[in-house]
């Protein structure tokens, strides 16, 4: 994966019951520790430093450890939209001019891909599904979205850093749908649609 340089990023999930949950990375100095609640829930927060990596991280309950490896620290960006933004460099149902030479140049490391699964849902989840997760750019991932891919690769270059692209994209949906409940039932015009929320 990548995440956000000179950041505070929030990690959250679920461990065993009332456990403390303790979290180390290369980069940190100190491990950081929180307890999980009744239920297992738990939230860390920790600070990201300048570009670099590849580091680890390590996540322990006491009973369940959890090792991340081959983290990088850089740019991360969010693609979100229509088809005009979910257009794949290659795929089933659309493709770019050049598709085949794009792909077969796609090896690039330290550029990582996470492609997000069409799911509906009408409460946030704490959890997304993936259609696959964080992988190094190659050829494997011709599906993603194109914009995407290419704004990737551009930011890498002009940056010369690590850069991570989240493809959350789903062709034909309503804009309401991307929008949070609480901003919608604030809009007058949309009334209608607010008395469904």
């Amino acid at each position: 994966m990548v995440l956000q340089r000179n950041s505070t990023i929030t990690m959250s999930g679920h461990a065993n019951p009332k456990s403390r949950v303790i979290l180390s990375a290369d980069w940190l100095q100190e491990s950081i520790s929180t307890q999980a609640n009744i239920d297992g829930y738990f939230s860390l927060r920790f600070s990201t430093p300048v570009a670099g990596g590849p580091y680890s991280m390590v996540i322990n309950d006491g009973v369940d450890k959890k090792v991340l490896q081959n983290i990088l620290i850089g740019e991360v960006w969010i693609c979100s939209g229509q088809s005009n933004m979910e257009f794949p460099i290659r795929g089933d149902w659309a493709k770019l001019m050049d598709a085949d030479q794009i792909v077969a140049s796609m090896h690039h490391p330290a550029l990582r891909l996470i492609q997000i699964k069409n799911t509906t849902s009408l409460a946030p989840l704490d959890d997304a599904a993936v259609e696959y997760g964080w992988i190094e750019s190659s050829p494997s991932a011709a599906s993603f979205s194109a914009i995407g891919y290419l704004y990737g690769t551009m930011l890498q270059d002009s940056l010369n850093m690590p850069v991570g692209i989240i493809d959350a994209t789903w062709g034909g949906t309503d804009i309401e749908a991307w929008t949070p409940q609480k901003s919608l039932r604030n809009v007058p015009e949309i009334k209608n649609i607010n008395r469904l929320l």
